[in-house]
């Protein structure tokens, strides 16, 4: 028998927790490993002009109502095999993860994410070059 017959427990417990709370916190890092690392890269950099580098472009989107449908409008966000759920997820990992000051930005929302990819763009660059003039959204 324990001298400490709660401890053994509350041990179990305070682990399973952490075990969850990390759990939480690396799913939006594993889903974008998973479904946007593969263009964007690991850190986001993309490979500029033909993929863009999120980490500078996100801020200048995320600041105008436009910018952010444009961002779940894109092909690769819009027709994705992600849920809304797990797009989300991306998403809102990617604000403070990756995007310089990203933890500012007003987190997408579930109703946000669904109602945007039901109307996916079919030419980012144009639409992208009336959003940004960043040098990478001028059509060819």
């Amino acid at each position: 028998m324990s001298v400490f017959p709660g401890f053994a427990r509350a041990t179990v417990v305070v682990a399973l927790l952490s075990i969850a709370t990390a759990s939480s916190a690396s799913e939006g890092e594993t889903l974008y490993a998973l479904n946007c690392s593969g263009c964007h890269g690991r850190d986001a950099r993309g490979m500029p002009p033909q993929i863009p580098d999120l980490r500078a472009s996100l801020p200048l989107l995320l600041s105008t109502a436009a910018g952010r449908g444009y961002a779940l409008r894109v092909p690769g966000v819009a027709m994705s095999i992600a849920t809304q759920q797990q797009v989300r997820t991306i998403l809102n990992w990617m604000l403070p993860a990756l995007i310089p000051g990203g933890e500012r930005y007003t987190p997408f929302t579930l109703a946000e994410v669904a109602t945007a990819r039901r109307s996916p763009l079919t030419d980012p660059e144009s639409a992208r070059a009336l959003l940004l003039d960043d040098g990478y959204g001028d059509p060819r």
